[in-house]
């Protein structure tokens, strides 16, 4: 190779003992946005998993609250002590579900602005909590899934293809 080769993506095309030129990370060596496909796939898996762990957990908030007001509580016979610990149960239970819509909310965001390559910080942070099994809806398919984004999402242009893309809209 001689120092006449002009390669856009090299920068020390010229000369190999200058400074590096600076090089437009979507110009050349990037991921460009159709490289981050993987992530996309993931995106829609995450998405689906989300609303459907939103569905779940609100239904399962709505009837605690709904077994609650019309007294639905199993009866333990005159132990008072065994029905409050059912009455906290179910704040309990229910203080659990608002953590897990929460949750299940950043996933949501997270998956679309992996989906769309805008808002790195959310889809990275939509990766993260997606691997904590208490939080994930499906754990079987949930942590993986969090594991791919979070590794997709370190890739070395990964984040200079998001910052472009929300540069690209205004």
């Amino acid at each position: 190779m001689s120092f006449s080769d002009n390669n856009p993506s090299d920068p020390f095309a010229d000369n190999p003992y200058q400074t590096p030129k600076t090089v437009d990370p979507l110009s050349a060596g990037a991921a460009p946005s159709g490289e981050l496909g993987g992530l996309t796939v993931v995106g829609i898996l995450l998405l689906i998993l989300a609303v459907a762990s939103l569905g779940g957990a609100g239904i399962d908030l709505a009837f605690r609250f709904i077994n609650f007001a019309n007294g639905n509580l199993p009866q333990f016979g005159n132990n008072p002590q065994a029905q409050q610990g059912m009455i906290i149960g179910v704040f309990i239970g229910a203080g659990l579900d608002i953590v897990h819509l929460i949750c299940q909310g950043v996933v949501l965001v997270g998956s679309v602005a992996m989906i769309r390559k805008k808002g790195f910080n959310m889809a990275y942070g939509a990766s993260i909590v997606s691997m904590f099994p208490c939080l994930s809806s499906c754990c079987f398919i949930g942590i993986p899934l969090g594991i791919i984004a979070f590794m997709q999402l370190r890739q070395p242009n990964t984040e200079s293809v998001f910052r472009a893309n929300e540069r690209a809209e205004f």
